[in-house]
């Protein structure tokens, strides 16, 4: 069973967003920005040469004044669409990198609002902009510059310098998140080696501002993910660990964002770390967890809607987001390559039975820390109380909710893949489970439309059906249940989150297929199914689970035959089944580390329909 991960492999769902547009309003009163300004535009052409212009001027004028007038401009510019595609049109990056290492610091500060704005309002498209230029390696540049101000024996000129290059430092700090946000692309190109003591400096520097600090915790939290250089690093730079250790077992309710990011940080760099060493801090991190969840938030908002907004502007709620993803990931095992099963030797498959039943007593130990630390019970509360909000009349602050209802499901989604039903709290507990996942996912306008909640619910929906399909049937194998998934396969959910509904149907077909009087049901499945692997719009990977789901449902059964006839499913297998190679070809590198999960996708459809052949 597959267990989701959170982080970066889904960035713009998994992190919140750190940083925030940057609203330039300098007066403009030089006389080559007053021309540049004039008059109102006509046409795209004098758009185009209005930014080649400001971008001639900064890079042709010797006045500070200038340039700094015109990087606000620029700023003002890159918060429309049309001022992004002429931005990246006219490499203004690269025309503007420079700027950042600037000896006024008012320059690097505006150069810095430019690219927060550009890459907020650019997102995706702006990437290889960014990643095709050296912006980055100077951004890298002056976190060094500016960290030096840390050590208080320097000189600098006055205090209000002093002030404005600590801002800078902070707005560094938040544009590298700004760029972790954006893609995995920028994250995989920042020179690791260099950030890592210098943002662990700052974060164990007690001198500093709290929030630099937790900037530059989020910062090292996003970059240790997954980073396979952290081996040698962590072995040169203990004692700087040892700092960040000393933060997470000292912590208090005032400094509890900074100790749950640096948790976050002990656990992404915990498998370079000697094994014992490791359960420590995942054990110590389950317990700060646990500590953030307490906080009482939803609560204080029944009690008083006008309180909503105070929340918001808290670090509460990135406390306890950080905390879930923290408890999720700890649950995310690798899922096996499936491409050379078959070819597997002896002596090798002997050897991953081995890593994996460590994994397992690994993920059980877990497992009981959690529980004894009451983590299941206190997410199961906050779904609960979740769903109590949703009648709450203020739209936006239930929004800014959905970020961490969607981390509770899909905690509950890992934590019922890997529990055994007694741990889980017997047959019963897994019918309370799926009561509540449906009260989440039908309101009174009808199925629940948030994207992101969809999607965790998705994957909770799958565990969750796994686990109750084998005492109770019943509750999962309705016409209700399938109504349910139809409909939110119409809506704008992700890949990920239709292989799950996919996968539930497959589920359901599976266990009602030795039946002969299930034949509506398995009928619009079969329809389902067959749609979605005619559908353009369905990805290959998408379409590798539907015949998976197809083979489970339709292999034998009284009605199977009859079904996939009428319901032209086995006639867009044949033709699916024609050209899935050289589907798997054509998108290759597209599908990564997916390319063995479709093949045996694919390996498994001629089979069936061998099958089916030789049993007409």
């Amino acid at each position: 069973d597959s267990v989701a991960k959170m982080g970066r492999s889904n960035k713009n769902k998994s992190k919140l967003t750190v940083c925030k547009k940057i609203d330039n309003k300098d007066k403009v009163d030089n006389k080559k920005l007053q021309k540049a300004l004039a008059s109102d535009l006509e046409n795209g052409i004098k758009e185009e040469e209005r930014m080649q212009e400001l971008l001639d001027l900064i890079k042709n004028d010797n006045y500070d004044e200038d340039i700094i007038c015109t990087l606000a401009t620029i700023s003002g510019f890159v918060l429309e669409s049309k001022g992004i595609d002429l931005f990246s049109k006219l490499n203004g990056v690269k025309q503007i990198s420079s700027c950042i290492l600037h000896s006024n610091v008012e320059i690097r500060e505006k150069t810095l609002g430019v690219m927060s704005n550009f890459i907020l309002t650019g997102g995706d498209r702006v990437v290889e902009n960014i990643h095709s230029s050296s912006f980055i390696t100077n951004l890298t540049q002056l976190l060094l510059q500016s960290s030096k101000l840390m050590d208080f024996s320097c000189e600098v000129d006055s205090k209000e310098n002093y002030q404005k290059e600590i801002l800078v430092l902070k707005q560094v700090l938040q544009l590298f998140m700004c760029l972790c946000e954006a893609s995995t692309v920028l994250v995989d190109s920042m020179d690791i080696q260099i950030l890592f003591p210098v943002l662990l400096t700052i974060i164990i520097n007690k001198s500093l501002e709290y929030d630099l600090r937790c900037i530059a915790a989020n910062c090292l939290y996003t970059l240790s993910e997954e980073n396979k250089n952290l081996t040698n690093l962590v072995v040169n730079y203990q004692d700087l660990l040892r700092g960040l250790l000393d933060i997470v077992t000292n912590n208090t309710s005032l400094t509890m964002l900074l100790s749950i990011l640096c948790s976050g940080i002990l656990i992404n760099i915990s498998p370079a770390l000697p094994s014992h060493h490791a359960s420590e801090v995942k054990e110590n991190s389950i317990k700060l967890a646990s500590c953030c969840l307490d906080l009482n938030l939803i609560s204080t908002i029944l009690k008083d809607e006008k309180k909503c907004f105070e929340v918001v502007n808290s670090s509460y709620l990135r406390i306890q987001d950080v905390a879930l993803e923290i408890l999720t990931n700890m649950l995310c095992t690798e899922e096996d390559d499936q491409s050379s099963w078959e070819d597997m030797d002896e002596e090798i498959d002997q050897f991953l039975s081995a890593e994996e039943e460590s994994a397992d007593n690994n993920n059980m130990r877990l497992l009981e820390v959690m529980v004894n630390n009451e983590i299941p019970v206190k997410v199961v509360g906050m779904c609960q109380a979740y769903n109590e909000l949703a009648g709450l009349s203020n739209e936006k602050f239930l929004q800014v909710l959905n970020n961490t209802r969607s981390r509770c499901w899909q905690y509950l989604s890992n934590y019922v893949v890997i529990a055994p039903l007694d741990v889980l709290g017997g047959i019963d507990h897994v019918k309370m489970l799926w009561l509540l996942l449906k009260n989440t996912l039908l309101n009174d306008q009808g199925i629940q439309r948030n994207c992101e909640i969809m999607d965790a619910a998705c994957s909770a929906m799958r565990s969750i059906a796994l686990k109750l399909i084998q005492c109770d049937s019943s509750k999962v194998c309705c016409e209700e249940v399938f109504t349910m998934i139809a409909h939110m396969l119409k809506f704008e959910i992700s890949v990920s989150g239709k292989m799950n509904l996919v996968n539930v149907l497959g589920i359901i077909g599976k266990e009602l297929c030795n039946s002969d009087t299930t034949f509506d049901i398995l009928m619009k499945i079969g329809e389902t199914l067959k749609d979605l692997l005619c559908d353009t719009n369905s990805t290959l990977l998408l379409k590798a689970e539907v015949v998976d789901a197809s083979v489970d449902t339709f292999a034998d059964g009284p009605l199977v035959d009859i079904i996939l006839q009428n319901s032209k499913l086995l006639e867009n297998l044949k033709i699916f089944s024609n050209g899935f190679k050289s589907q798997i070809k054509c998108h290759r590198a597209t599908l990564g580390d997916n390319i063995g999960i479709v093949n045996m996708a694919r390996i498994n459809l001629i089979r069936f329909l061998s099958y089916k052949e030789s049993n007409r």
